[in-house]
């Protein structure tokens, strides 16, 4: 998750305290320069050409409500292995503001 803040003074350190609060979370990287900002948005604007060295890339672009987002991944991920076992699921997207970007590689027909 890329979460990008700005603000009053102590803004990084409120949303590193909430962050601290999440037991999922087991690595956090900070960008506190515009150097490394810059690294971590290239870093997540990569990916979409890292799934493409997998093959053809079957996308789609899905808008929920936040809090359906979680069963949604689960169910397309239980979907895709019964339909298309061979295939690789990848989700990613604007959890904030619902929307999820389902990328699937390795459909062979």
């Amino acid at each position: 998750m890329l979460v990008e803040a700005s603000g009053d003074d102590g803004v990084v350190s409120r949303l590193a305290e909430a962050v601290d609060s999440v037991p999922a979370i087991v690595d956090v990287a900070v960008g506190e320069t515009a150097d490394q900002r810059a690294r971590l948005w290239r870093y997540r604007d990569a990916h979409t050409d890292a799934i493409a060295t997998r093959g053809p890339v079957h996308k789609l672009d899905v808008t929920l409500p936040p809090a359906e987002l979680a069963a949604f991944m689960s169910e397309v991920r239980v979907l895709v292995a019964e339909h298309r076992p061979r295939a690789d699921v990848w989700l990613f997207g604007h959890a904030g503001d619902g929307n999820i970007h389902v990328n699937i590689t390795g459909v062979t027909e």
